[in-house]
């Protein structure tokens, strides 16, 4: 069966008593104790994602019994946001209800890898993948019948990477979708701001959409400036012009555009906070001044800073320009026949364009309240859903018609004519892909991972929006920032 939202917590409760009536496997390994081999997969995802995966974990499970003549069941559990998923799956396992697959950011495993060193017991919570991987039976490209027929090296190297990224050798989280922060902007708005930018009233909308493709920050931030001097010609709806929807995406991308040290993981695998002191820490503080200046000249705000995404503000044309992740970009889509809305890569400074990688990647993980012949048979079917749902065909389909704005994570993908189809049609969507297929592919950034790593990416970004509602001055807000980082690391 599938379990939605509103089961999501019976089922957790059916789960813990039937893992108690458990007994033994039988002695051949192949099936389980009793009944279907269960693949219970936690997510964060909406009713539109939820309800695509669930198609194809019916498509999944009926492959496997046609050719492997095995039950599988697919269960679906929604865990409410990135932070939710964190706490439920550490105590899951504390309570003898957890997940196969997890929905994962590369810097939640990093503290499910820390319990398991605090507990002296590596490997029993987070499957490391790398056998599986390469395994002859079952490894990438085995499969044909789960359309599995490309292996790792298809997958977009940066996507793929970031199962490395720890500070434990070894595969521990593989894409699924992915995204990253697009710009999203007013068309017919900014190219009266351009116009009166460049002093030219023939400029046409191509014309700005190609400025706008290549604009720089300092240039966004001067083409605010003019949209708001000239708010009788333009709209006198503006208030800020610029709405960023992550205060900690603004921090650590235009730190490492302008080359300042964040962080960082030495040979003996302690991890190094690189701007706390020094050069680093001055350069920083001067770039979160410059935000603040910007909030102060009315350019430029943030959601810390108001306490919601920018999407309203973008829809009533509050805002001109609003920049967030591609993965939520439907939810700033105009509304048709409200304005023409236009996408295109988030401005970088220093002519070095580099972006969070974002998107959901997913766990492996084993279930400890099993006896270990149930949990190596969940595992071995939760890879191969991993297998199905990353393959070619299938992850093409989640993401055009199953995603709010995802790219897929195979190099294979863009290669089909049905992914080219999809980037023919012109949509919003379209365009969003676009942008992240042609100008930020092979511009990603991905930080390190350690125990502390989510707290040090939240704390900066809280630092942003308490700096700009003139909560705390700069130096303050870094030397706080910095002591709860470390009280995370411990």
């Amino acid at each position: 069966m599938k379990a939605n939202k509103k089961s999501a917590l019976l089922m957790l409760g059916v789960l813990t008593l039937g893992m108690g009536a458990v007994s033994c496997s039988q002695a051949d390994g192949t099936k389980p104790s009793s009944g279907a081999i269960k693949v219970v997969f936690w997510h964060t995802f909406g009713d539109k994602v939820e309800s695509a995966l669930e198609r194809y974990a019916e498509k999944f499970e009926k492959l496997v019994k046609d050719n492997e003549n095995l039950d599988v069941d697919v269960e679906l559990a929604y865990q409410g946001g990135y932070s939710d998923m964190v706490k439920k799956v550490t105590l899951g396992w504390q309570s003898n209800a957890s997940p196969t697959i997890a929905v994962a950011y590369p810097d939640h495993v990093a503290e499910y890898l820390h319990m398991e060193d605090q507990e002296g017991k590596p490997g029993k919570y987070v499957v490391d993948m790398t056998s599986l991987i390469s395994d002859s039976a079952i490894g990438f490209g085995k499969e044909r019948y789960l359309g599995d027929t490309e292996d790792e090296d298809d997958f977009i190297p940066a996507f793929y990477n970031e199962g490395t990224q720890f500070v434990r050798q070894g595969y521990y989280v593989l894409p699924y979708m992915k995204s990253s922060e697009i710009m999203l902007y007013n068309l017919d708005k900014v190219n009266a701001a351009h116009k009166i930018y460049k002093n030219d009233p023939n400029l046409s909308t191509e014309q700005t959409k190609q400025f706008m493709n290549s604009i720089s920050w300092d240039e966004l931030l001067e083409l605010a400036a003019v949209a708001l001097e000239n708010k009788a010609q333009i709209s006198q709806a503006i208030d800020y012009p610029i709405f960023y929807d992550s205060d900690a995406n603004l921090f650590i991308s235009k730190m490492y555009q302008e080359g300042i040290p964040y962080c960082s993981i030495g040979s003996q695998g302690k991890a190094s906070l690189d701007f706390e002191t020094g050069e680093a820490r001055t350069r920083a503080e001067a770039l979160v001044t410059s935000f603040k200046q910007a909030h102060t000249d009315h350019l430029l705000t943030t959601k810390g800073t108001e306490g919601e995404y920018a999407s309203t503000a973008f829809k009533d044309e509050s805002c001109l320009i609003c920049i967030g992740s591609s993965g939520g970009a439907g939810y700033s889509f105009p509304a048709a026949g409200s304005f023409t809305g236009a996408v295109a890569k988030v401005p970088a400074s220093n002519n070095n364009p580099l972006y969070v990688s974002q998107g959901p990647s997913l766990a492996l993980l084993n279930r400890p309240e099993l006896v270990k012949a149930d949990n190596d048979l969940a595992v071995k079917y939760g890879w191969k859903f991993l297998k199905y749902i990353t393959s070619t065909q299938v992850n093409i389909a989640l993401c055009v018609s199953g995603s709010e704005g995802y790219v897929p994570v195979r190099a294979s993908c863009y290669a089909t004519e049905e992914y080219g189809e999809f980037l023919e049609e012109g949509e919003l969507y379209a365009q969003t892909a676009e942008v992240l297929n042609n100008d930020i592919n092979g511009h990603y950034l991905t930080t390190p991972t350690f125990k502390g790593s989510a707290t040090l990416r939240e704390q900066f970004g809280a630092v942003v929006g308490s700096v700009l509602k003139g909560n705390i001055g700069v130096t303050a807000a870094f030397d706080s920032a910095f002591n709860e980082v470390k009280k995370g690391m411990v």
